[in-house]
C-alpha cells in the first residue's frame, strides 16, 4: 500500500505569518468602518454585519486551510514479517481493499471521506492535464491541490462509460498504480476464492 497526502494551501510559516497580518489589518479597517456607520445610521446593524462577515472569513479560511486530499493505492500484497519476540516469521493482517484498489478521499485535519474507489482493472489511461483541457462535466472528480500544469489525469470506466479524475501523484505513487494496473493474483490466491 502506498498514501499520498497534499493540501492546498502549501503550508509554509511565512506564508502564515503574512495570512495573520493581513487578516489583522482587514479586521481592523473593517471595524473602523463598522464602527463609522454605525455611528452614522445611528443603528446596530453593521455591528452584526461585520459579525457575520468575520464568521465567514474564518469559516472560508478554516476549509481552506485544513481541506486536503489523500490518494491511496494496492499494489502488491503484504509479505510475512519476522516477529522477534517469537523468533518466527508471521503472517500480517490483510488490507482492507483488495491489491489493485485505488482510493481518492478529502480529508479534513486527519479525518478522510472517500470520494472514489476504483479497482485498477478500470483504468483507462493515466497521462499529464493538458492546460487546454476543459474537463468540467459531472463525471470529472477534482482532487489536485497544485496547479492543473502539474496533475494528471486518469480515465476509467464507470458503468459502461468514461470518467475521469485530476489528481496531484508524486512518481512514487505513479509508480506504483502502474504496478497495481499490472497485478495478477497468484495461484494460491486464487485457489483461496
Amino acid at each position: 500500500m502506498y498514501q499520498q497526502s497534499v493540501d492546498r494551501s502549501g503550508n509554509s510559516a511565512k506564508k502564515d505569518m503574512w495570512l495573520f497580518i493581513l487578516l489583522l489589518i482587514l479586521f481592523f479597517l473593517f471595524g473602523a468602518v463598522m464602527l463609522y456607520l454605525e455611528n452614522l445610521l445611528k443603528s446596530r446593524i453593521p455591528r452584526y454585519v461585520f459579525i457575520g462577515l468575520i464568521l465567514a472569513a474564518l469559516y472560508l479560511i478554516y476549509r481552506r486551510r485544513l481541506i486536503g486530499f489523500r490518494y491511496t493505492v494496492f499494489y502488491k500484497e503484504l509479505e510475512p514479517v519476522y516477529d522477534p519476540r517469537f523468533d518466527a516469521v508471521k503472517p500480517v493482517e490483510s488490507y482492507p481493499y483488495p491489491v489493485g484498489t485505488v482510493i481518492f478521499e478529502r480529508i479534513v485535519s486527519a479525518k478522510g471521506s472517500i470520494l472514489l474507489k476504483l479497482d485498477a482493472k478500470d483504468i483507462i489511461s493515466i497521462e499529464p492535464c493538458r492546460i487546454d483541457d476543459k474537463s468540467n462535466n459531472a463525471d470529472v472528480l477534482n482532487v489536485y491541490a497544485g496547479k492543473k500544469i502539474n496533475a494528471y489525469k486518469l480515465t476509467y470506466r464507470k458503468d459502461g462509460s468514461a470518467a475521469c479524475v485530476i489528481f496531484n501523484p508524486d512518481e512514487e505513487f505513479l509508480m506504483h498504480l502502474h504496478e497495481a494496473m499490472k497485478y495478477k493474483p497468484s495461484d494460491s490466491d486464487e485457489a483461496d476464492d
